[in-house]
């Protein structure tokens, strides 16, 4: 008690020999109270796209009113302009079928919803159904049938359109990454509960939660 090195030296040296460790295992350490604070962590939010998977997504299915390779040029073309995994595994898809892509100006995204662009002259949005209904875009009972069936695998799936009118669907899968399933068990052995949030659809993200045994999510 009377001799200060436990604090002087000895802590200094803790914290510097843990950031170092924790460095070396791709973990970087805002400041010393971390450590202080994740003795006290008993839950662990996870995203899901590009966390728990891999984010190296694919096209798996189109469904469309207008031809395949017209749709996805459109789409692809809003998609452009965006760093979203799911926009870029749309963009690989196009140039993988040699679809060329045209000028798209105007672009935003929006959290949560999707994206949107000007193309050829008409205002076209890529998002989940709900951004399509809150636009109140018209879809055909064909469409809705589609993205409900696409929905039930467990894909992600988007609807895009324009004009006040759904034209079609795209459902585009993910996969899981092979340590993910190691991690939430490695916490639950801690006894720190795992949960995922995500922007995806709910089907999609239930299809993960279960193959990692994660009990909790938001959609």
């Amino acid at each position: 008690i009377a001799c200060p090195c436990a604090l002087g030296l000895a802590t200094p040296t803790a914290i510097l020999v843990g950031c170092g460790r924790g460095a070396e295992l791709g973990i970087l350490f805002k400041n010393a109270e971390v450590f202080q604070k994740a003795q006290a962590i008993d839950t662990v939010l996870f995203d899901k796209t590009g966390t728990l998977t891999r984010g190296k997504m694919h096209v798996k299915q189109i469904v469309s009113t207008l031809d395949d390779v017209e749709f996805l040029s459109r789409i692809a073309s809003v998609e452009n302009a965006s760093e979203h995994p799911i926009a870029k595994a749309i963009v690989e898809s196009a140039r993988k079928q040699s679809i060329a892509l045209d000028p798209a100006s105007d672009f935003k995204a929006i959290a949560g919803r999707g994206s949107q662009a000007r193309v050829r002259g008409s205002l076209i949005s890529v998002g989940n159904r709900k951004w399509m209904e809150e636009l109140d875009y018209a879809i055909s009972d064909e469409l809705a049938e589609a993205w409900q069936e696409l929905q039930t695998h467990g894909n992600t799936v988007l609807l895009a359109g324009w004009n006040g009118q759904v034209r079609g669907a795209i459902a585009v899968a993910d996969e899981i990454r092979a340590t993910s399933h190691a991690t939430v068990q490695a916490l639950h052995a801690l006894q720190i509960e795992s949960q995922m949030v995500t922007g995806d659809a709910a089907a999609a993200a239930e299809s993960v939660a279960k193959a990692l045994q994660i009990a909790e999510f938001r959609a």
